[in-house]
């Protein structure tokens, strides 16, 4: 995890490091929330794959250590083409 980027002081006025602490929690709150509300429909997405390939007996491996990235060509199907490539999915999906 990244460290802040201005030293940490030996003291702090009363209340001060509790308001840098709560002040970095709102920023942290509302990076995660931003990338999820911009996310969710493509998260959805690749769970709905993931859940399909499940019912069917695929399973996840860790034999693999990479999977190549592969480029989507349409939004509505990236997710279900990627995950195809990389050891989810069975050769037949």
């Amino acid at each position: 995890m990244a460290m802040a980027s201005e030293p940490i002081p030996s003291s702090f006025a009363p209340g001060e490091l509790r308001t840098k602490i709560l002040r970095k929690c709102r920023e942290s709150m509302a990076t995660k929330e931003q990338f999820f509300t911009d996310h969710a429909d493509r998260i959805a997405e690749c769970a709905a794959a993931m859940a399909r390939a499940f019912d069917h007996g695929a399973h996840l491996s860790w034999a693999t250590a990479a999977v190549p990235a592969m480029p989507p060509t349409s939004r509505s199907n990236s997710c279900t083409r990627s995950l195809k490539n990389g050891p989810l999915f069975p050769p037949w999906l």
